[in-house]
């Protein structure tokens, strides 16, 4: 795609790449997990830490399980854009490109996968 450079330029500002990225993803947490990070977060229901472990400070698979923003992408507990100092919005934006593309390939080989996570 032929642009000019100040076109080309102001796409590939990480200023755009932030706008874009927040405007057009749900970045927000799910009020309540689904599939198996509903598992994950009801220990009754899940065998949550390795039984074999003989080191008891580190028997749990998560110390916190992993959340899911609203757009479908798995996120670690207690990360957020705005504690991430060292968040380039160009690579956040191209991660969640290729990761909506994945679920979208899933979904057309009908794997749903929001049911595994």
């Amino acid at each position: 795609m032929l642009v000019c450079k100040e076109w080309k330029e102001l796409l590939s500002s990480e200023q755009f790449c932030k706008r874009y990225a927040l405007r057009h993803y749900n970045l927000t947490d799910e009020e309540e997990p689904a599939g198996h990070l509903n598992v994950w977060t009801t220990p009754d229901e899940w065998f949550y830490y390795w039984d074999e472990n003989a080191d008891l400070s580190n028997v749990y698979v998560f110390s916190d399980p992993p959340k899911r923003w609203k757009c479908g992408i798995v996120h670690l507990a207690d990360y957020t854009l705005e504690s991430d100092k060292e968040l380039k919005y160009k690579d956040l934006l191209k991660a969640l490109y290729i990761l909506t593309r994945i679920q979208i390939a899933a979904v057309e080989l009908d794997l749903d996968c929001r049911k595994l996570l």
